[in-house]
């Protein structure tokens, strides 16, 4: 956030660090930038009111939330990690950066900050690509064909 010209930051989730994160942002000055909203239940609400989605965790599995965010049509900045590159096509629906690079997530965040147009881009190429790939009724067809292939296996 120090490093970006712009933006307020929406941080939702909680857990154990967080009075680390709150000593930190009053440390730095960041109270009126970045707001700890802890665990919420309005989630779709928070990504229609949001213009850049952000995960930069140091593992993942398929992160659950990209989908969410690129369902909703939000470009996202995301670290590499996990199943983060199946999801997000660095420089199509958002950014890539190396875990643990705050210089890097603060670049993506940028260029998409000073730029509506790309931000809208690659939000709606999001959009398009969760549509096409991630839906619930693909998904389930994804997983009974892997039980056929399983079960033809064993016969």
């Amino acid at each position: 956030m120090k490093k970006l010209t712009e933006g307020i930051v929406l941080m939702v989730g909680d857990g154990e660090l967080r009075p680390q994160v709150e000593e930190y942002i009053g440390r730095h000055g960041l109270e009126e930038r970045l707001r700890l909203l802890g665990q919420r239940g309005d989630i779709p609400q928070i990504l229609a009111a949001s213009d850049i989605f952000v995960l930069s965790s140091d593992w993942e599995g398929l992160p659950y939330t990209i989908i969410e965010a690129m369902m909703s049509g939000l470009p996202v900045v995301a670290t590499r990690v996990g199943g983060v590159p199946e999801l997000v096509e660095n420089e199509v629906t958002g950014f890539i950066v190396p875990p643990k690079n705050p210089q890097a997530l603060a670049k993506g965040l940028q260029r998409l900050l000073d730029d509506p147009e790309l931000r809208h881009r690659m939000g709606q190429l999001g959009r398009e690509k969760a549509l096409r790939e991630f839906t619930l009724d693909r998904m389930l067809r994804e997983t009974e064909r892997v039980y056929e292939e399983v079960l033809y296996k064993l016969k």
